[in-house]
Formats: C-alpha cells, structure tokens, sequence
C-alpha cells in the first residue's frame, strides 16, 4: 500500500503506511481499523533533505563552472560580466543547450590550452610583471 499524507492534531503533515483491515468511513463517521500503521515521516524528511542537499551542491557546481566560462568570455572577448553571460544563454537559446552544458564544454577546451597562445600568455606575463612591480 502506497504511503499516505496526513496531519496529526497540531497540524504537522505526517506520512503513513496503514497495515491492516479497515472500515470505510462516511464523513461524519468514526473508522475502525484493525491493524497498525507505520510512520514513515522521519525517512521522507530524510529523503527531502538528501535530495535538497545534493541539488544544491549540483547547483553550486555548475554556477562555478558558468562564472568560469564567464570569466573566459570576458578575457577573449573583452566583455563585462553581464555581457559573457548573455553570450552564453545566447548560444543556449539557439543551440537548443543548457548554459552549464555549454561553460562545461568551453572550460574543457581551455583546460587543453587550445584558447591560448604564446602571445597571449606572454602579454599576461608582462601584464602581471608591470601590476605587481608598482607596489
């Protein structure tokens, strides 16, 4: 028998399995039943809460991995953070994909240094040597 919802006297949403042989009840009319219940309220609260947390640390991740695709955009681009971001739900909308699908793919490619060049990464080593040497 499938789990049931229902709130006990200070209104609190309980959810059993009731075991066990029953009369139907007419509103108005008190039940009998013969058997027992079972409370499963504890393991759905559980359950919520596995499901929450493991929501929020997917969410977490792929907001990670966008700010980074992001970050990318607004290198080789010269964009600014709103800018990167509505290139990427630019590409999403017309390329039918989800935004984090398309900053995982994008971050996969510049993991393999196939965005970068030595004149790029020479210009940042003089970019950093200039910032750092003014202190």
């Amino acid at each position: 028998m499938p789990a049931i919802a229902s709130s006990d006297k200070t209104g609190f949403e309980r959810h059993i399995v009731i075991v066990g042989e029953g009369a139907i009840r007419e509103p108005g009319d008190t039940a009998t039943i013969n058997g027992f219940y079972i409370d499963l309220t504890s393991d759905f609260i559980e359950e919520a809460r596995k499901v929450a947390a493991k929501a929020v640390s997917a969410s977490a991740r792929h907001r990670a991995l966008i700010e980074q695709a992001k970050g990318a955009l607004m290198l080789a681009y010269g964009l600014n953070e709103d800018q990167a971001f509505a290139m990427l739900t630019w590409w999403s909308r017309n390329r039918n994909l989800k935004v984090r699908e398309i900053a995982a793919r994008l971050m996969e490619l510049t993991s393999t240094g196939c965005a970068s060049d030595h004149t790029l990464r020479a210009k940042f080593d003089a970019q950093i040597h200039d910032i750092t040497s003014g202190q």
